[in-house]
């Protein structure tokens, strides 16, 4: 019998797992093996001596207790991650899996302990980025869809396709793409959406869509299939365009009345006398041939005389054509001036016969000038518009597969991350891999933010001393083990001594403009080098970023610095990108009064230039103060009680972190009536940082009813949206400020600053 237990004991102190026996009516412990001493870090005879509230926090005992009367009475076992004491005092996370048993004839509860402290941490860096991201899709301008490709139900959509079709988040996880689609249109869009799915296009087209209260607008919906927890889906970006296409329709039927009353305007007619070849002509044609009445003859070779050389053959061939058929015929021809011009003319030619023989032709002609010059217009404006919508297509396609990309990398690793047995370095490289994918995905919404907001008018400029030297070595060193991993050289020029090189302008952008244009210069270029440098011209510093790359062809150096034309580049697109990075280079300099352009010659080459003032005097009210660096914030703020009026947990716990640091005290409210409620309790609170969707009442309600009773508590509003017009509509509602979710630590201690200093 001794061996027997002997046997047994040495099994179970050699388990992996943690166990110890936990005795129901003592809450002593009443065994442990070696597993679990290491775990906790006592020895077998201190364990001996312990019990439940040793090895818990205070705030899980309770639930314990209970999980153990539960498992006593034989209704279950205990089986899930809790947080658990060391005897130095740290927690860690810990699967306990029990059942209840008889030891020595006592009741007892037996527990097997393994530690999840890690995995417990990758859970919540994962529930913290897959927010991040959740905000970046919310906060994109265009509409974005999900679509089940199989069951053709939506399984995501983000706030701006929920506003522009009418239907809340949980609504469109009920519906499908026959819910949104005219049925007139439904066979066209499956059919471009398989077509997708096999891999032969990615679908971009001009869409009626449905409303949720029925009515009709346009879209522009540029699509991709994606794998979204492991089912085929494809991804829609869709965009408004009813004003557009109502603006065609109205400008075919402007074009049309028009047309008829400048024709009946500008009629004339003539006949001619076939047998002796006499013309006789109306007052109008005189006006449409440019001559008095005494200066044209009557005759018909004097007519053929005033067509343009080129349309005469038009002529001879109406006039065999009617002669042979003796039917009416219509012709456009250019009518010769004296001076030299020319106009267009629309002759219809109608003969007269008598007895079968053709004896006069009757021909009413109208000057057509105008409507050619309209429809030669009008073809350019097509043109311009089909490449703006090809661009567009392009870009939004592109945008896809920006989205798509670093999405994959997202899901992809995330799904990895649920593996067992990886190792420590694995679960960090995953998670390197999912961040490293998240910062890509915030650089493209920030591209399309900063462009909205450079064509809104609603750019901010921040004006500081900047010494440029330092800028330009910046940028150097900033780029150099890039561009050297490729195999260039990279060169900087600084022409200026330090304390010439201080030049009041924009620090931020500026660094911007060139970081983009050097971005710009390492793409395009294979061999060779890479140098930025400047001059001093007068009032003005030029720089520039010149490359020895590929060069662009002569007809696009006109349209490079245009919205997504990167998108465009359909030879040489094997480059990343949303092509936006010289647009927001051009739009930076010239909101500094500067200028920027290009001279380049393919295979050999780039040079970007741009201006900027060595003084800048801004004009307008979006000039804001200089940012003050965070550390200096942190140790200037004083103590504040602060509210969070927050929904969404992660946010909370973010937020908590970075003001934790200057708070005396800090309250969470999940809804717009909490919040209200916990001003009105707490009148010395100093902050409240306001989310603006929150459940039953949003952040502009909730501030609005605030004011009414408290008018000195700084109130700055918080959302995902970031569209112009909603800082103007917060502070309407009563904040004092605003910022835009992803939240950057930096910009909210000073933004904090400047209320607290």
């Amino acid at each position: 019998m001794r061996e027997s237990e002997e046997k047994y004991r040495v099994l179970l102190d050699s388990s992996i797992f943690g166990i110890l026996a936990f005795d129901n009516e003592t809450h002593l412990y009443s065994f442990s093996n070696s597993a679990a001493c290491k775990l906790f870090g006592y020895n077998k005879e201190e364990l001996s001596r312990l019990n439940l509230t040793n090895f818990h926090p205070q705030d899980s005992i309770e639930m314990i207790i209970n999980e153990i009367e539960l498992q006593g009475r034989g209704e279950k076992s205990i089986s899930k991650a809790l947080p658990c004491l060391r005897k130095d005092g740290t927690i860690f996370y810990a699967d306990i899996a029990g059942y209840s048993t008889i030891i020595n004839g006592r009741s007892c509860s037996v527990g097997f302990i393994m530690d999840v402290t890690e995995h417990k941490h990758t859970e919540n860096a994962l529930r913290l980025i897959e927010e991040k991201h959740r905000v970046l899709l919310n906060g994109s301008p265009y509409g974005i869809l999900a679509i089940d490709i199989e069951t053709h139900r939506f399984s995501f959509s983000n706030s701006a396709i929920c506003t522009l079709f009418g239907y809340t988040d949980e609504e469109f996880q009920r519906l499908s793409i026959e819910d949104i689609v005219p049925s007139a249109s439904l066979d066209l869009v499956m059919t471009e959406f398989y077509s997708q799915m096999r891999g032969e296009n990615p679908i971009s087209l001009a869409q009626p869509c449905l409303k949720k209260d029925g009515t009709v607008f346009y879209a522009d919906i540029a699509g991709a299939p994606i794998v979204l927890n492991g089912r085929k889906c494809s991804v829609g970006f869709f965009n408004d365009v009813t004003s557009r296409q109502k603006a065609q329709e109205a400008l075919k039927e402007s074009e049309s009345t028009l047309r008829k009353a400048q024709e009946i305007a500008m009629m004339g007619s003539w006949e001619i006398d076939l047998i002796n070849q006499k013309v006789k002509w109306s007052e109008n044609c005189f006006i449409l041939y440019g001559l008095k009445p005494f200066e044209i003859e009557p005759t018909f070779g004097y007519f053929k005389s005033r067509v343009h050389p080129d349309d005469v053959h038009i002529v001879n061939e109406s006039i065999e054509y009617v002669s042979q058929f003796k039917k009416p015929k219509n012709i456009e021809v250019r009518i010769l001036f004296p001076d030299g011009h020319d106009k267009w003319a629309q002759i219809k030619i109608d003969p007269t016969v008598i007895e079968d023989e053709l004896v006069a032709l009757k021909v009413i002609q109208i000057d057509i000038t105008d409507r050619k010059l309209a429809e030669q217009e009008l073809l350019r404006a097509k043109e311009k518009a089909e490449e703006s919508d090809h661009l567009k297509s392009a870009f939004l396609a592109n945008m896809s597969h920006e989205i798509r990309t670093p999405m994959n990398g997202i899901l992809g690793f995330t799904q990895l991350l649920g593996e067992p047995n990886l190792s420590g370095k694995e679960h960090q490289d995953y998670i390197r891999i999912i961040e490293k994918s998240g910062k890509r995905m915030l650089n493209i919404i920030n591209d399309i933010v900063d462009i909205s907001k450079i064509e809104s008018g609603q750019m901010d400029i921040s004006i500081s001393e900047t010494n440029i030297n330092e800028q330009i070595e910046f940028v150097h060193d900033l780029f150099i083990p890039e561009i050297e991993q490729k195999g260039l050289q990279f060169f900087y020029n600084t022409t200026l001594p330090t304390k010439e090189a201080i030049v009041k302008t924009d620090c931020a952008k500026l660094y911007a403009i060139l970081s983009n244009l050097v971005k710009n210069a390492v793409k395009y270029t294979h061999e060779g080098s890479i140098e930025i440098g400047y001059a001093k011209k007068g009032e003005f510093i030029e720089f520039f970023v010149k490359d020895s790359g590929i060069g662009i062809p002569k007809e696009r150096q006109g349209v490079i610095f245009e919205r997504f034309m990167q998108a465009d580049i359909s030879n040489i697109r094997a480059f990343d990108g949303a092509g936006l990075g010289l647009s927001i280079a051009k739009g930076y300099v010239e909101i500094q009064g500067g200028k920027i352009w290009v001279e380049s010659h393919e295979s050999k080459g780039s040079i970007f230039f741009f201006t900027i003032p060595c003084n800048f005097l801004p004009e307008g009210k979006n000039v804001v103060e200089q940012a003050i660096p965070a550390y200096i914030v942190e140790n200037q703020m004083k103590k504040l009680k602060i509210l969070i009026a927050e929904d969404d947990e992660a946010s909370v716990e973010f937020l908590e972190w970075v003001v934790n640091k200057f708070s005396r005290g800090i309250l969470n409210t999940a809804t717009g009536v909490e919040t209200i409620e916990a001003c009105r309790n707490n009148p010395d609170i100093d902050l409240v940082m306001m989310d603006i969707r929150m459940p039953d009442l949003n952040g502009y309600e909730a501030t609005h009813q605030i004011r009414m009773f408290n008018k000195d508590v700084i109130i700055i509003a918080q959302t995902a949206y970031a569209m112009a017009g909603d800082r103007e509509r917060a502070l309407n509602a009563g904040c004092n400020d605003y910022i835009s979710k992803p939240i950057d630590q930096d910009k909210l201690l000073v933004l904090i600053n400047k209320y607290f200093k």
